[in-house]
């Protein structure tokens, strides 16, 4: 699973390629907006974008749409964690 980043007026390019590969993949993605900027005029994020995540907004939403991918088939046993310090 992968929670992208979202906020800004346009996502950052680097999150955009990680959600595509993931999305191809077919690894699920949640993108996490937390502020009112946009990218156009009715559009939250650019369209293929928001056509490869599942959307939210708080916290909240967050944990119930993990759980949601929790409870799905395809949802992996263990996840791995990356961290930056060795």
């Amino acid at each position: 699973m992968i929670m992208a980043i979202l906020d800004g007026p346009d996502v950052d390019s680097g999150t955009a390629f990680e959600v595509g590969y993931a999305s191809a993949k077919e690894k699920p993605v949640i993108g996490f907006k937390t502020d009112i900027r946009v990218f156009a005029l009715g559009e939250e994020v650019n369209n293929m974008l928001a056509q490869s995540v599942k959307i939210v907004k708080n916290f909240d939403e967050l944990l119930s749409v993990i759980k949601c991918f929790q409870k799905s088939k395809n949802f992996p046993k263990k996840l791995k964690l990356w961290r930056n310090n060795p």
